[in-house]
């Protein structure tokens, strides 16, 4: 009888063991899910010099705002360019063609001349949207460089979709 006493003991040890080290696995499946829902941190993008000519990089290649942005609200974007060539780019006209619309409008760091990009230098500027009414918009910011693989004037377009509120 002590012998089935020993077997029954250990056959329960080794249920709580087995047991234990299920509800211990759970534990941590269930941590890394949680630790999976921490925001990132984005790696900022390290751009390279492509070219000996001038060459602009405008990131991102169009702005879009917000649907949820409606009448009397304002959302503001960030825009840059920056010269990825080894000579020097020359940045011109920059003008805001809304096509009618007041929704866009231009904010901080807009130039109001040439400027001049060093090589893998940046300037970021930004732009307002501040729709009156709960329709889409669409616009571009227009401008003229020195990039001789780009055609002048370069186009960023712009655009919201209507109010979905």
């Amino acid at each position: 009888m002590r012998k089935r006493e020993q077997i029954g003991w250990a056959v329960v040890m080794g249920l709580v063991v087995v047991f234990g080290l299920s509800v211990a696995g759970c534990g941590d499946e269930e941590d890394e899910e949680i630790a999976n829902l921490e925001p990132e941190e984005e790696e900022e993008e390290q751009l390279e010099v492509e070219s000996e000519e001038p060459m602009l990089h405008v990131d991102p290649v169009r702005l879009e705002f917000s649907a949820s942005v409606g009448p009397g609200e304002e959302e503001e974007k960030t825009l840059i360019f920056t010269n990825i060539g080894d000579e020097d780019l020359h940045i011109w006209d920059v003008e805001l063609n809304a096509f009618g619309s007041d929704a866009f409008s231009p904010g901080r760091n807009w130039p109001t001349g040439e400027f001049v990009l060093e090589s893998l230098e940046s300037h970021e500027l930004t732009m307002w949207y501040r729709p009156q009414d709960g329709e889409s918009h669409n616009g571009a910011i227009s401008m003229m460089t020195n990039d001789p693989e780009r055609m002048s004037p370069t186009s960023i377009p712009l655009s919201s979709e209507a109010h979905d509120g």
